[in-house]
């Protein structure tokens, strides 16, 4: 659902007809780009609709500046980078130019002096509005957010809703924010939310023992054993791949959460019903050897993978069984 989203915002783009419409040029480019990141972030990369996206945002934009593009590329074969490349160059041009003629023709009125406002009663108790936190939409700081505190989990809300990371607002990235604030942490270029030296949980996290995975993964239903998707390529030639698995941290992380039910491809022999937990960030599917057992599902093949949770610098070497299954919603939805 998240990615026909992002593709049916970028089919029904609003055109810009105008070259001298920067505007809304800047806001076309800047939200064709934050989806094009977005769907990258779900797994989907651009070669797969550039051709496609390609034709549409010519058509969405002034023919002089289609014509200005087409003469930089060369062939019949468009790409989406290069294109994209090509409109911010031309558009950054038309900003600066812009710029330097506004102060050029900038009028020159008198100034008047106006005294400052002073507070009253009724302005200190109904002049504040409470913040919107960027990850929970409660009412506080994005900074003092407790409903989601890890810090992977928070990137990923702002990959996912298309927001700057220094900024945390919408349609523009990081590069373009006017805002010339930094992380008071560690000074760097980011929303201190985000920052890795914002607490002690964030730090290097050490690969928690085979006791601990066992018992975490018993208490939420989700332990990470069986791989049930379509193995990658490296898996095919026999290579090892890095996948990620899951940081096991003292704070709770809120993920969604189904109920299904599960059988096997043959939709011969048992079933059961299983709840299953959605991780957006993760690289493959997982079952319970205890889910495989009880089904009786065969294992199709033996993979070998390192895997590494999040925050840690170390791999573990793995053998995992992969099974096939189906499985189906309670509400056919």
């Amino acid at each position: 659902l998240a990615i026909n989203k992002h593709m049916d915002i970028l089919l029904n783009l609003e055109p810009v007809t105008s070259p001298h419409n920067l505007k809304g040029l800047r806001t076309l480019y800047d939200t064709v780009e934050s989806h094009i990141r977005a769907l990258k972030s779900l797994g989907v990369q651009a070669e797969t609709y550039g051709n496609l996206l390609c034709s549409m945002l010519l058509n969405k934009l002034p023919q002089e500046l289609c014509i200005i593009v087409s003469r930089e590329v060369q062939g019949d074969v468009w790409e989406l980078g290069h294109l994209l490349e090509l409109i911010e160059k031309e558009l950054e041009a038309r900003e600066r130019a812009t710029a330097n003629t506004n102060r050029e023709t900038w009028p020159h009125y008198q100034t008047k002096k106006f005294s400052k406002p002073q507070p009253s009663i009724s302005t200190l108790q109904t002049g504040g509005t409470s913040p919107t936190c960027t990850y929970c939409q409660q009412s506080h700081t994005s900074n003092s957010c407790t409903n989601v505190f890890n810090i992977t989990a928070r990137i990923d809300i702002i990959k996912r809703s298309g927001r700057c990371f220094l900024c945390l607002r919408k349609n523009h990235l990081s590069r373009d924010c006017n805002s010339k604030s930094r992380c008071h942490k560690c000074n760097g270029k980011h929303h201190i939310s985000i920052c890795t030296k914002n607490s002690s949980h964030n730090h290097a996290q050490k690969t928690p023992s085979d006791t601990e995975l066992k018992q975490e993964q018993h208490e939420q239903t989700s332990e990470s054993k069986i791989s049930s998707d379509k193995p990658s390529r490296s898996n095919q030639s026999g290579n090892s791949g890095t996948k990620s698995l899951f940081t096991s941290t003292k704070t709770p992380i809120l993920l969604q959460t189904a109920k299904a039910t599960i059988l096997p491809v043959s939709r011969n022999g048992k079933s059961g019903n299983v709840r299953i937990i959605l991780d957006g960030g993760s690289q493959r599917s997982y079952i319970t050897s205890r889910t495989q057992d009880l089904l009786s599902l065969p294992t199709e093949r033996t993979e070998t993978m390192s895997i590494k949770t999040f925050g840690s610098g170390e791999e573990n070497l793995t053998t995992c069984d992969s099974v096939n299954f189906i499985l189906e919603s309670h509400t056919d939805k």
